[in-house]
């Protein structure tokens, strides 16, 4: 399977040549010719990086000098973790200055590269990701469902996932990483046991739709992605319109982002951040 990249950039023959360059990759690259179209395309899509143009239509479809900029600071909140390299006409140095403060991985001007080193930048990008720190927008998990100090499959790290996703639902959204360590090193899953990644996904299904709720499944996404060698799992999660309960057994707990952390709140705490939902 193709690694999916996208490429947002409203210069016709600019699209035409990446895709030329990208063709004979392991990469599969998707196309948008301005921002709102580009930002819809990563929000219904798991891509692994985005090369973003700088000028452009911007998500009003206004030409604009720093459309790419605004962009970039959306997808920073949105998705921090993706990889956003910058590919313009703009060789000034304080525009590759504001890209990387603003978030970007890289920024490259377009007469200035070739086509193996723009993929070997890409890769890069990809495989060498530096993971940030926990905080209430990211949470990392070694497993799925192994317990690696008991030795055995165990229902209760099923259940601290199925936590930190329902958090996430009913705070400002997130993301969860499965087959991360807490310091933030990719570990992979295979101690889960999954001898394939389709197994691995229908169990997690079953997991959202047993604890979590069918009904809440067009706000979660998840995918697999590969680094340097390792398989991790990445979820993202959406903010719930409304409370989600997370269900283990008959009872039903609520849980809400504290920090780097998941906190379950009493049934007078729970109360009260549903009316400040509404």
């Amino acid at each position: 399977m193709k690694r999916k990249i996208i490429l947002i950039d409203d210069d016709k023959m600019s699209r035409e040549d990446f895709s030329l360059i990208f063709n004979e990759t392991e990469f599969q690259l998707d196309l948008a010719a301005n921002s709102r179209d580009g930002l819809e395309k990563i929000r219904e899509s798991s891509y692994e990086a985005v090369l973003l143009d700088l000028i452009m239509p911007d998500l009003n479809n206004e030409q604009s000098k720093t459309a790419g900029f605004e962009l970039l600071q959306l997808l920073q909140e949105e998705q921090p973790f993706l990889p956003i390299i910058m590919v313009t006409v703009v060789n000034e140095t304080k525009s590759a200055v504001k890209a990387i403060k603003l978030g970007a991985t890289d920024y490259i001007t377009k007469d200035t590269f070739d086509s193996q080193e723009l993929i070997a930048i890409v890769r890069q990008a990809i495989d060498g990701i530096i993971y940030k720190e926990e905080n209430e927008k990211t949470e990392f998990k070694s497993t799925l469902r192994w317990n690696q100090k008991a030795k055995m499959f165990d229902k209760n790290i099923e259940l601290e996932c199925m936590r930190a996703i329902s958090a996430f639902l009913n705070s400002e959204g997130g993301t969860l990483f499965v087959g991360i360590d807490d310091n933030g090193s990719v570990i992979g899953v295979k101690q889960d046991g999954f001898v394939k990644r389709d197994h691995f996904q229908l169990h997690f299904g079953n997991l959202i739709k047993k604890h979590i709720g069918i009904k809440y499944a067009n706000l979660i996404k998840y995918s697999f992605r590969k680094t340097k060698g390792k398989d991790f799992f990445r979820v993202d999660c959406k903010k719930s319109k409304e409370p989600v309960y997370l269900k283990i057994g008959e009872e039903e707990q609520f849980y809400v982002r504290i920090g780097a952390s998941s906190r379950k709140l009493n049934m007078s705490e729970t109360v009260s951040y549903v009316k400040r939902m509404n």
